[in-house]
C-alpha cells in the first residue's frame, strides 16, 4: 500500500467562482504511479470547498441557488460588510463540507460521464490550496 500526498494551488478571482480541478487532480493521480485505491480531496480553507458537480452551468447556478437560500447570499454583495460577507461564506462552505473521495481505477479518477471536481470560492479571490491523499497500488 502507498500513500501519495499532494497540495495543489489554485487561484480564484471572486465571489462564488467554481474553478475545474480534474485535470491537477489527475496530474497528482499520473505522478503517484497509484493504479488502483482512492483518493481524498480537502479544502482546508473555511470559506471555500470542494465539490463534484456535472460541469453544466445550469447545475452550477442551481446550487448557487440553493445556498443563497439557505445562507441569504441575495445581499447586495458588493456593498455588504466584509464580516457578513465572510460569515455567509463560513456557513455555505460549512453545509457542504470539506472533503471528498474519488475511487481510482486504472490510474484514473472514477467519476461519473459528467461530473467534475471544482474548488468552490465564496469570498473573494485569492490563493487557494487543495489537499489530496491518493491511497493505493499497482493493481489491488
Amino acid at each position: 500500500m502507498k500513500i501519495v500526498n499532494e497540495r495543489i494551488k489554485v487561484q480564484t478571482t471572486g465571489y462564488f467562482q467554481f474553478v475545474n480541478l480534474d485535470a491537477q487532480i489527475q496530474l497528482a493521480v499520473d505522478k503517484s504511479e497509484i493504479k488502483e485505491g482512492f483518493l481524498l480531496l480537502r479544502s482546508p480553507h473555511n470559506t471555500a470547498t470542494i465539490v463534484c458537480l456535472d460541469d453544466n452551468p445550469a447545475e452550477r447556478d442551481e446550487l448557487k441557488s440553493t445556498l443563497s437560500r439557505l445562507v441569504m447570499f441575495d445581499l447586495d454583495w458588493d456593498k455588504a460588510p466584509r464580516e457578513i460577507k465572510a460569515e455567509r461564506a463560513r456557513q455555505a462552505a460549512a453545509i457542504i463540507g470539506q472533503a471528498h473521495w474519488s475511487p481510482i481505477i486504472d490510474g484514473k479518477i472514477g467519476l461519473g460521464p459528467w461530473q467534475s471536481f471544482f474548488l468552490l470560492e465564496f469570498l473573494e479571490g485569492r490563493e487557494r490550496l487543495v489537499e489530496i491523499a491518493i491511497v493505493g497500488g499497482g493493481n489491488l
